[in-house]
């Protein structure tokens, strides 16, 4: 999977997280573990060679969570 088709895939990953957050009354602890097992998943696709490229787009999706 290319890296942009990973980014989108996560933007609409991150989407969903918020949503099921609202429809679900989840808290601000429970959003941030359901994005951090969701982003360990993101890595492991992600080449070793754009991994420090792609932890960029994680923290920005992190930066907008909290």
């Amino acid at each position: 999977m290319t890296l942009q088709r990973l980014r989108h895939q996560m933007e609409s990953d991150v989407d969903y997280l918020r949503w099921r957050a609202r429809t679900h009354h989840q808290s601000d602890l429970e959003l941030m573990s359901h994005f951090s097992d969701m982003a360990d998943s993101y890595r492991r696709l992600v080449p070793e060679d754009q991994r420090a490229q792609f932890e960029e787009v994680i923290e920005r999706y992190r930066a907008q969570l909290t």
